[in-house]
């Protein structure tokens, strides 16, 4: 069996019929291949599109023995792809995030209902099952994100096209509640997560920078590299948490940046007491 942390390197070839007059086709054209992210996938070297994207833009990804950091680039069929670097643990890189949080605060989430708030492709949901985690409930307002294996995994329950904000009480009750939203302020979802969690269920949010700031505050990139607005918006989302009695047990950096580059932060909490469980 191979070692989890190796690295390997994958070539696939797929030879297609050869075109008839491959000096009409423009190099723009959409017949003069298909996205890389999508043929990557296509081709069995990731379990989806958006993971195969993730593994072009940390560049493991070679066409044709040239590194290639655009997952919307389009290659021919007859393209040869190879994967280097280190094999994914996690269906996505957030499973690696959330498991460096997991372990700085001893986090045992064995036997424990975890609620997954902004699920997407599942790579907090594998973390989590892959430590012991009973059932996880996966939340999201996308649809067909989840990975399949996740998807048809007993312990997974799939709640699709679904606004937590709009969630009633959940059966069974979250242990435990980890947040990976993005388009939104954190604060704005907490709310309804409090509803969903007593005053003993522990929080993780993934406090993202880029999507606390007003527009107008955002570079262009929608990169936040300047240390001083960052702590400014941590400092910020601490003030707001206390001020409606959330408990503030612990801070700490994401130690994986964010796909875009954004630094993030992880904040540990818990619900305002009484809850609606409490009651």
């Amino acid at each position: 069996m191979r070692p989890p942390n190796s690295t390997r390197v994958v070539q696939v070839t797929c030879l297609a019929p050869k075109a008839r007059s491959p000096t009409k086709v423009p190099a723009s054209s959409n017949l003069s291949g298909v996205r890389l992210d999508q043929a990557v996938a296509q081709r069995g070297l990731t379990r989806s599109r958006s993971a195969a994207r993730q593994l072009i833009l940390d560049g493991q990804i070679l066409v044709n023995g040239v590194m290639e950091k655009r997952p919307a680039c389009r290659v021919m069929m007859d393209a040869t792809f190879e994967f280097v670097g280190v094999v994914p643990p996690y269906v996505s890189r957030a499973g690696r995030k959330l498991a460096s949080a997991l372990d700085h605060w001893h986090v045992d989430v064995r036997g424990q209902t975890v609620l997954d708030v902004g699920a997407s492709t599942g790579g907090f949901t594998d973390c989590l099952l892959r430590r012991g985690a009973a059932c996880v409930i996966a939340v999201d307002v996308g649809r067909d994100q989840l990975d399949l294996r996740l998807r048809e995994d007993d312990r997974v329950q799939v709640r699709e096209q679904t606004d937590v904000r709009d969630l009633s009480l959940l059966h069974p009750e979250a242990d435990l509640v980890v947040i990976d939203v993005s388009f939104i302020r954190l604060c704005d979802v907490l709310g309804a997560v409090a509803a969903c969690a007593s005053s003993a269920t522990q929080i993780i949010g993934l406090l993202k920078p880029q999507f606390e700031l007003s527009g107008q505050d955002v570079p262009r990139d929608g990169v936040i590299k300047d240390h001083v607005v960052r702590n400014s918006v941590l400092d910020s989302f601490l003030r707001w948490s206390n001020e409606s009695g959330f408990n503030v047990v612990a801070t700490v950096a994401s130690e994986v940046a964010g796909g875009d580059g954004n630094q993030e932060s992880f904040v540990l909490l818990r619900a305002p007491w009484p809850t609606p469980r409490d009651v």
